[in-house]
């Protein structure tokens, strides 16, 4: 809680009108663990951010003598995300890590991907790259 909360918030000060007025979105899941995933969206003109959290975990954790990290527990277990989410990756919030958006069966984020490192995520789009633009008059 005390990792949490203030990354949280910090993003909540970053986006106010993101979280405070944002739609809310649940996401689709599926997979091995599918039952066990709580995921959502806030989504905002110009702002989105994705939540996935574990539930009922016990039965993936031999009664929760592990944390529920990876592909041991998720396996194949995935959360789509709709196609009018553009970026195609994530960085989650308590981590750092970059997670990328496959699309071989629709737009779907790994659960043993997003959930590697911690138990819990709030993901924040990546921008793309920018373009490089090409040389300028100033080059020549």
């Amino acid at each position: 809680k005390l990792y949490v909360s203030p990354r949280a918030l910090g993003c909540r000060r970053r986006s106010p009108e993101l979280y405070q007025a944002g739609e809310y979105l649940p996401l689709r899941t599926g997979g091995f663990a599918a039952e066990r995933i709580v995921a959502f969206a806030r989504r905002r003109v110009g702002g989105a951010a994705l939540v996935v959290v574990p539930r009922l975990t016990a039965a993936l954790t031999e009664n929760g003598s592990r944390l529920p990290l990876g592909a041991d527990t998720w396996q194949d277990t995935w959360v789509e995300i709709p196609r009018e989410f553009p970026p195609e990756a994530y960085s989650n919030m308590f981590t750092g890590a970059t997670r990328r958006v496959t699309a071989e069966h629709g737009r779907l984020l790994q659960v043993a991907d997003v959930l590697a490192d911690f138990p819990i995520a709030l993901l924040e789009p990546v921008p793309p790259p920018m373009l490089d633009p090409g040389p300028s008059a100033a080059d020549f």
